[in-house]
Parts: structure tokens; C-alpha cells; sequence
């Protein structure tokens, strides 16, 4: 039996969730796959997403199924117990953080732009701030997204992104293609940010799975449009 099968298994049901390591600590730190719902054609089957043409009534059941599998009454964001925090995504990095001192969670969305504007260490920012974490305690889990060789950018975007990671030094972050175009490491561009604001190494884990190239288990928009959506979510259980 595999991680995911046991995740889904202790729930009671069909879906086969991928767990980050520091699941089940009082804590559920999990990501959907495109498997157990009832959604059909490009959607199949559990597809999350509201808003990319799928049939209202699919979505609505595949998001019942995953809110029983977690044992919530319902899928949204807040920061407390027994509530589920999730982010939806298809090639962005879907990311989960956890204070297990102090008993906080919190999801990200980080695709490129997100990378740019700096959502992920605002996110940290967040946590410290208002909650009192401090960065050395967290765990981070940062889940499928788009692979460093299926994610070709043009000059003016991979411009942008130079401008905000070459002031940290992060070479390789971008590697030239065709011309006026150029490959760029999401996850790893992410690493750099959880490293710059105090998350040590060893507290990140990526599950390093290409959705581009994953398309059997995750839904991938740069694979095919329209497509659906696949969830990462945690929720503090005690």
C-alpha cells in the first residue's frame, strides 16, 4: 500500500490523496489527484475547479467527496481547527506551511507572477506577524507544479523574474532556450524564498512531480486547456 493509499484509506475513502512528510502530526498536509471524482471528458474525474467550464453539480460532488475524505464539513480558508484551508491550482505550486509549535497552517499559490510579487514570503510574513510563528519552526510543503524543463517563458516575463532573483544571487533559476525565450525553475525560485526568509533546508519539501509531464494524476493547463483543477490542503486536527 502506498503513502497515498494509506491517506485516503484512514479517511474512509476512494480518493487517493498525496501526503507531504509532516502529515498526521496533529495535522493534515495533503494534495489531490485527478482520481476518485465524478467529473468526465477533459475534467475526470475530480476535478475541484468552479470555474473552468466543468458541469456545477460534478464539481460540487467531488468537493462533498474530498471534504469527507478530510472530515471537514466544507472546503474554504480560516486559520482554525477543523477547518480546511486549501488553494487550487494546474501547473502553479500549490503550498502548505506548518507551525507545529504553535499550532498554525496556512496555503499559498505560487505560480510565476505569484514568484514575482512575492506571495510565498509574504505568506511567512503573514505567520510570524499575526500568529507569532517564527520562521525556523516551520514545515513547508510545496506540492506538483509545472517542471523546470516544461515551463519555456518569453523574454519580457524571464526579464521580470531576473529582476527580482538576481539581487538574492539564485543562478539557474532561468536557462536559455530558443531565442527570446527561456526555461524557468518555479519550485526552485520558491526554495530561494523559503531560504532568504529564515526556513531552513532540511523544513522544505517539494514533491518534485511535473504536472506537464504528470498529466495521469494531476491536471496540467499548459498540457491541455481547459482542464481541471487539483487542491492542496491542510487542516489543524487538534
Amino acid at each position: 500500500m502506498t503513502e497515498s493509499d494509506r491517506v485516503a484509506s484512514s479517511s474512509g475513502s476512494a480518493l487517493a490523496l498525496r501526503p507531504f512528510p509532516f502529515h498526521g502530526d496533529g495535522v493534515t498536509a495533503i494534495v489531490t489527484t485527478r482520481h476518485g471524482g465524478v467529473s468526465t471528458g477533459v475534467y475526470a474525474s475530480l476535478n475541484l475547479g468552479d470555474h473552468v467550464g466543468d458541469a456545477p453539480e460534478a464539481v460540487r460532488e467531488n468537493r462533498r467527496r474530498l471534504a469527507v475524505a478530510l472530515g471537514v464539513d466544507r472546503l474554504t480558508v480560516t486559520d482554525l481547527p477543523w477547518v480546511a484551508l486549501a488553494t487550487i491550482v494546474a501547473d502553479c505550486a500549490p503550498v502548505v506551511l506548518f507551525d507545529p509549535a504553535r499550532r498554525v497552517a496556512g496555503v499559498a499559490h505560487c505560480g510565476r507572477q505569484g514568484a514575482v510579487l512575492g506571495v510565498l514570503p509574504r505568506t511567512v510574513e503573514t505567520m510570524c506577524g499575526r500568529f507569532g510563528c517564527r520562521a525556523e519552526d516551520l514545515f513547508v510543503g510545496i506540492g506538483p507544479a509545472i517542471g523546470a524543463d516544461s515551463y519555456e517563458i518569453g523574454d519580457a516575463e524571464a526579464a521580470r523574474v531576473a529582476a527580482v532573483f538576481g539581487a538574492v544571487g539564485a543562478p539557474g533559476l532561468l536557462r536559455p532556450t530558443r531565442p527570446g525565450h527561456a526555461t524557468f525553475d518555479l519550485v526552485a525560485a520558491l526554495r530561494v524564498q523559503l531560504r532568504d526568509a529564515g526556513i531552513e533546508d532540511r523544513n522544505v519539501h517539494a514533491m518534485g512531480v511535473d504536472t506537464r509531464a504528470s498529466t495521469e494524476d494531476f491536471f496540467s493547463d499548459r498540457a491541455a486547456r481547459p482542464c481541471g483543477r487539483f487542491m492542496a490542503v491542510t487542516v489543524l486536527t487538534r
